[in-house]
């Protein structure tokens, strides 16, 4: 009893300190943790998410190790393993990870369902992610970046008015959300209707000024409606901002050719 009342101690004041910011200290006293009370998987599980959250993967992975050889059927400890593997680009052993955490539990967590998406987008299986993307938002309606996979892969595959609905939805969360902005600029234009997307375009670049995309899609609708002189000084403007954005080379030189 004395035994688990020193490490709940122990393990709270690194919780404390991490809720404080002071991630260095909590790291300390986690470290502390797993050698004074090595059967206690928590403070394991707790000190590898900070390491994957300051991206030291490594440090995170033979953290986990350690858990998973004292309890292997840990279901917190497998999750981060696998975002591991995500990580790394090793999707396939990430989503058998996945899917076996997903069977292991009657009621999987949004974030799960969302990293089950990604990993099949990773693969190429764009209506499995679709179907996880979708299962996701179902068990967190305010889950925006699970309503940004799906709009973008319903987008990919044609279905203009289901990915506009999703973005549409992350704008009834966040109103100011600059690339629902964008993306549904982009699905007005894919649409034909340029004044509109023009318009969500103009706001957008109202609030980030430096967004070198949208200046691109902008000036691409500007030049279709005939003005190519701002059309042409949009596309350098995205090019000054970012000079690898390499469909802005090709729109500007295309714009340049059409006038000689």
């Amino acid at each position: 009893m004395q035994m688990h009342k020193s490490w709940e101690k122990l393990f709270n004041s690194a919780m404390m300190t991490l809720e404080r910011g002071n991630w260095l200290k909590a790291v300390q006293y986690l470290k502390r943790s797993c050698e004074l009370y090595p059967h206690r998987v928590e403070a394991y599980y707790e000190l590898a998410d900070i390491y994957l959250q300051l991206e030291h993967i490594d440090a995170a992975y033979e953290v986990l190790q350690q858990a998973l050889a004292i309890d292997p059927f840990n279901f917190g400890c497998n999750f981060l393993l696998a975002n591991i593997h995500l990580a790394r680009g090793n999707v396939r052993n990430a989503l058998k990870l996945y899917l076996y955490l997903e069977k292991m539990t009657d009621d999987p967590s949004p974030d799960l369902l969302f990293n089950i998406a990604t990993a099949f987008e990773c693969l190429g299986d764009r209506k499995k992610a679709i179907f996880y993307s979708n299962c996701a938002t179902e068990e967190d309606p305010s889950f925006i970046e699970a309503y940004e996979l799906e709009g973008r892969l319903l987008m990919e595959n044609g279905d203009l008015k289901g990915a506009k609905n999703a973005f549409i939805e992350i704008l009834s969360i966040e109103h100011y959300n600059i690339n629902a902005h964008h993306m549904l600029g982009v699905i007005y234009s894919k649409e034909n209707r340029l004044k509109e997307a023009i318009r969500e375009w103009e706001g957008v670049l109202a609030i980030s000024p430096e967004s070198d995309e949208t200046l691109r899609e902008l000036g691409c609708a500007l030049n279709l409606l005939g003005d190519g002189e701002k059309a042409a000084r949009l596309l350098n403007r995205a090019l000054e901002i970012n000079p690898e954005n390499i469909q802005a080379k090709l729109d500007l030189r295309m714009l340049q050719q059409h006038k000689h």
